[in-house]
């Protein structure tokens, strides 16, 4: 319950500055404000192979993991306000689509 209860208060926090009315490419502009800047989100790059970094619980408190524990919160958030977010596995890396019937960013 307290997992679910952090993701909606990130999800709240988005979505008091989420306009519908937007451009795609500017509606992830403001989720990537409130997660990266307001809440300060981000890598754990002073210890990026620690296992803390893959576990939710702990990235949800420390704000800080690795890409793919990152990359899942924000599609979370991101898919609660409706947007086409998806996760993209590259060679050595994960990262994050935006992709509907008309336009698709990473």
């Amino acid at each position: 319950s307290k997992l679910k209860q952090d993701l909606e208060q990130i999800y709240y926090e988005a979505w008091l500055e989420f306009r519908p009315d937007l451009h795609p490419f500017d509606q992830v502009k403001v989720i990537n404000s409130v997660f990266y800047n307001k809440l300060k989100f981000g890598a754990n790059t002073k210890n990026f192979h620690s296992p803390g970094n893959s576990l939710i619980n702990i990235v949800l408190e420390t704000r800080k993991g690795n890409p793919i524990s990152l990359c899942v919160i924000y599609m979370l958030v991101a898919q609660k306000l409706k947007l086409p977010i998806h996760g993209v596995n590259l060679p050595n890396l994960f990262i994050l689509t935006y992709k509907d019937e008309k336009v698709q960013f990473y």
